[in-house]
């Protein structure tokens, strides 16, 4: 008899997608099957060469209660940095839950924050990260892949994810 493994989201892939006139987007196929009901959305920013790229990260609410624990538990941060820390994430983090039809509203502040717009039919990429998943202006997506290829191209590679744990 095989051991159990835990279920365990698997947000995969990237998906073209448009938000409708809600700021609505439907989740995939494949993700509604997950069964999660709600995530916690969070903006942010990465960059290769000074130049941010926008996008918003959804947790399932397994992934958002592990970073939550990460903070709670830091046995480098004291009780008020703790607080500070607490109060950064509750408040930038805003909670949505996916509607009977499989789609999920992003809210408008986060929108604009990641410069992905606000009216019907704006674009966006839906792209797995297998344990969350991320929402993104298509021109930022384009613009992030741009600069990694040029960090790479320019003596700074590193070995993708894919390549270090899959060999491919």
């Amino acid at each position: 008899m095989h051991a159990t493994e835990p279920l365990q989201p698997m947000f995969t892939a990237e998906h073209p997608r448009q938000l409708d006139s809600g700021l609505r987007v439907m989740l995939p196929k494949d993700w509604r099957g997950l069964n999660i009901t709600e995530f916690f959305l969070i903006s942010g920013s990465t960059s290769s060469f000074g130049t941010p790229c926008r996008y918003i990260r959804a947790y399932p609410r397994s992934e958002y209660n592990e970073m939550i624990a990460k903070i709670k538990n830091d046995p480098d941060i004291d009780q008020a940095e703790r607080q500070v820390q607490l109060f950064e994430i509750g408040s930038a983090c805003r909670r949505v839950l996916v509607d009977p039809n499989g789609r999920l509203t992003v809210p408008q502040d986060l929108c604009k924050e990641s410069g992905i717009g606000t009216t019907k039919n704006t674009p966006v990429i839906l792209t797995g990260e297998v344990l969350a998943f991320s929402i993104w202006k298509p021109s930022e997506l384009a613009a992030w892949k741009a600069q990694s290829a040029a960090e790479a191209k320019n003596g700074r590679p590193r070995m993708s994810a894919k390549q270090k744990y899959f060999g491919a």
